[in-house]
């Protein structure tokens, strides 16, 4: 048996240009016209646009507007109540998506634990059991600390991930702490969520099988 780990589309499929080689495979060839400035770029709300939009492929290619939203807060709601029941060790859904939210609104983030888990109001041990389900459903991961040195790794903290940012969005609708534009987006590649759905899926194996539907998590879609 062979495991693969599936990503959302990348900026590229999105947009329906599938022409020409892959980000990494002009990065190898160190060639700065290989990235010409292309003549329809985005600004500052063009690319909180495709922040918002998420990478799942049923509704980007096929949904927009509220419907697309719709589609996204089902899937959310999906997961905290259904899938991750399925999975097993998690007791009561509010406390989890109390969790998830906090962990949207922390989203490219390095923020302390108990910080994390004081604004979800959820004991250390829950939120060991919580992360490790929404890791497990794949929407949540912990980016471990970028150094050369191995044991300065160990005490460095991660930064936290949602797979897509389409879900930050939907978990968090209405809700005051959340204020797309507010502030400039991080102008660190590591962090902007448009550069890593360019490269995401350019540096690992996806399957595509079927029509366009569902996302990087092995529930079904709503």
């Amino acid at each position: 048996m062979v495991s693969l780990t599936l990503h959302g589309l990348s900026v590229q499929e999105t947009a329906g240009r599938r022409e020409g080689s892959g980000i990494l495979d002009r990065l190898s060839r160190a060639d700065m016209e290989q990235f010409p400035v292309p003549a329809d770029h985005p600004d500052l709300r063009g690319y909180i646009d495709l922040a918002l939009r998420g990478r799942f492929p049923q509704p980007v290619l096929q949904l927009s507007g509220a419907a697309r939203q719709v589609w996204l807060e089902t899937y959310v709601d999906q997961l905290v109540t259904r899938d991750a029941k399925a999975l097993g060790g998690v007791q009561g859904p509010v406390l989890l998506s109390r969790y998830f939210e906090a962990l949207c609104v922390n989203t490219e983030g390095i923020v302390e634990d108990k910080a994390i888990n004081g604004a979800a109001g959820i004991a250390r041990m829950s939120a060991g059991a919580y992360e490790s389900v929404l890791s497990d459903l794949f929407v949540f991961e912990a980016l471990p600390a970028w150094t050369n040195n191995g044991p300065s790794r160990l005490v460095k903290r991660p930064k936290h991930h949602m797979t897509d940012t389409s879900l930050v969005t939907a978990a968090l609708r209405g809700s005051s702490l959340f204020r797309v534009g507010r502030h400039p987006p991080n102008s660190s590649p590591q962090t902007n969520p448009s550069f890593a759905a360019s490269t995401q899926p350019s540096a690992a194996h996806r399957v595509h099988s079927g029509p366009p539907g569902g996302g990087p998590s092995p529930s079904s879609s709503p």
